[in-house]
């Protein structure tokens, strides 16, 4: 999981929700609102007059959250910026009113006629003199960039009325509704669906300007054969050239563009996929070892000692964690 996800104090796999009363100073107003949505400075007098309603879950590598609340005033600079390697994706769409946003170099308004995508490691602020209501999901940054080949990283306003708009929008409220109301759901199936749905959402985006020539779709058709059989002790550049019927020298040519080669490309899928299971109930009595053998994996210690250089904690650690 995430660092930016972690650091959310929201229950893992049960949907939390919390009633902020009306007139709750600031300070106490900007201490709840950084339990579920990050850290964020809130302006004496924003969320005063009503009550406020938030609530939030992790699933995967996605944080929901869902908000309701009026005279929203929120910063985000300087310290609580988060540094690239931390830096997390958030995509909001309203439901409910308008919302004033001022980044870097831009600004706007935000409605139920747009999606409103922005960075953590950039500075963003958000007014509301009107009772808002609005969903939004946070994911790293790096689940990105692994299916988007030349993303540009940066604060956007897209249409939500648009088909991937609408097709996006539609998953989030689902997504809404099968958070709150089952205890229970295929963490991974549901992240990598949503995280997938981002990914076209932008590549479809004429503001974000991803290329999606015939080079980059060979390449997400490599990567998705990869992902589909990560199990496999036999994954290699001469299986893969194989099955597409391309030359070894090439699938390294591709990948090369991408600043990455396949194998390395390999190994964090196993990493990654295997860091899912650890902590998915379904593959509970799964001892470690297993995961390992299960992605290929020589044997486990060599998988605890690549767990710990890429995500800082030992799989046993995690799954504790968890």
């Amino acid at each position: 999981m995430n660092r930016a996800v972690q650091n959310i104090k929201a229950e893992h796999h049960e949907w939390r929700t919390e009633l902020i009363k009306s007139g709750t100073p600031a300070c106490e107003l900007q201490e709840k609102l950084s339990q579920y949505n990050r850290s964020w400075r809130v302006i004496p007098g924003a969320g005063k007059s009503e009550l406020v309603t938030i609530g939030s879950r992790i699933i995967g590598d996605v944080l929901l959250t869902e908000m309701d609340m009026s005279e929203v005033h929120g910063i985000r600079d300087g310290d609580l910026l988060d540094q690239d390697s931390d830096a997390y994706f958030n995509l909001c769409h309203v439901t409910h009113g308008t919302v004033e946003f001022r980044g870097l170099n831009h600004h706007g308004v935000q409605s139920p006629e747009t999606i409103y995508v922005w960075i953590s490691s950039e500075p963003a602020e958000f007014f509301a003199t009107n009772r808002v209501k609005f969903l939004n999901i946070m994911l790293p940054v790096a689940q990105i960039e692994r299916r988007l080949r030349k993303f540009k990283k940066k604060n956007v306003l897209l249409p939500s009325k648009t088909g991937p708009g609408k097709l996006f929008c539609s998953h989030l409220m689902g997504l809404a509704s099968v958070a709150q109301e089952n205890s229970h759901i295929d963490e991974q199936c549901v992240s990598e669906a949503t995280l997938q749905l981002v990914a076209n959402l932008l590549r479809c985006s004429v503001e974000i300007g991803v290329t999606t020539g015939p080079r980059e779709r060979l390449l997400k058709e490599l990567r998705d054969y990869i992902s589909n059989n990560i199990h496999r002790a036999d994954l290699s550049p001469r299986l893969v050239a194989s099955e597409f019927g391309i030359s070894i020298r090439y699938i390294h040519k591709l990948f090369q563009e991408s600043d990455e080669s396949m194998m390395r490309f390999v190994k964090e899928e196993r990493l990654e996929t295997a860091r899912s299971d650890l902590l998915d109930p379904y593959f509970k009595n799964l001892s470690i070892t297993e995961i390992a053998y299960k992605y290929a994996f020589s044997d486990s210690g060599n998988f605890s000692r690549l767990f710990k250089e890429k995500f800082g904690i030992s799989p046993r650690e995690y799954r504790q964690q968890g």
